[in-house]
């Protein structure tokens, strides 16, 4: 089943094709429209559900990956929060080291494995 949104996908509409958007070579059209497409959102979303191959919502699978793993990993630990708010562990839940956590902006960063957590979360 087609989404409805990509009525109003750019890409179609400028009528880029499929080879527009390899993965590790995107042209600089398909840059272009996905960066002017008003239903990026949702092509991500999808493209994420489905494990699209190719460059998506101006991202690349490898990007998508990441981005699916980190909200992931944010969502299990708000699962397993405590009643302070924190998570009821010192190491990281991704790689199992313990105290290898750097505060960069309003998160923590795990030095051994780049996993990231809002801060608060380790304790």
């Amino acid at each position: 089943m087609i989404e409805a949104w990509r009525a109003d996908a750019e890409c179609l509409r400028r009528g880029l094709h499929w080879s527009d958007f390899v993965d590790d070579d995107p042209t600089p059209a398909a840059v272009e429209a996905c960066g002017a497409c008003p239903v990026k959102p949702q092509c991500l979303e999808a493209a994420i559900l489905h494990d699209e191959s190719g460059y998506w919502a101006g991202t690349s699978e490898r990007e998508r990956r990441r981005y699916a793993a980190r909200q992931r990993r944010l969502l299990s630990v708000e699962a397993t929060r405590s009643d302070d708010g924190a998570a009821p562990w010192r190491a990281c839940p991704v790689c199992g080291e313990a105290d290898t956590f750097i505060e960069r902006r309003d998160e923590l960063v795990c030095s051994t494995c780049d996993a990231m957590f809002p801060l608060g979360a380790i304790r």
